[in-house]
């Protein structure tokens, strides 16, 4: 099955089997909800600031998505209400996020950046 929007480069994606989600994020800011099971599109998550996705993880309990971007910012939506619940910020704003992760336990939450920096949150 293909996914995307057709309106940029497929940056990252992730799943939650259990709720039968897969997110997709692009080059233009945009991560797309599809539901893996139909193939329908269910939502679209716009980033806050219009920068391009770099990276995305759903929480271990799958109510969380974790979507890093082009400006150092991680943002953390509640993706079946797409709303964002907290913002963090990477201390060089001028590097990208370029991976994010969830601990095993959901209680912390690591960002990677591309000037080789990691950054580690409690939540």
């Amino acid at each position: 099955m293909q996914r995307g929007s057709g309106r940029g480069s497929v940056q990252s994606a992730g799943l939650v089997v259990q709720a039968g989600v897969e997110g997709v994020g692009d080059a233009n800011g945009d991560t797309y909800l599809w539901n893996w099971v139909t193939g329908k599109r269910t939502g679209t998550l716009t980033d806050p600031d219009g920068m391009g996705v770099q990276a995305l993880a759903f929480s271990p309990d799958g109510t969380v998505l974790a979507v890093g971007d082009a400006d150092a910012s991680a943002y953390l939506w509640n993706w079946a209400a797409h709303t964002v619940t907290r913002t963090l910020h990477a201390a060089q704003e001028t590097h990208g996020v370029s991976s994010v992760a969830f601990s095993r336990n959901g209680t912390e939450f690591a960002a990677g950046d591309h000037a080789g920096s990691m950054f580690v949150w409690h939540l």
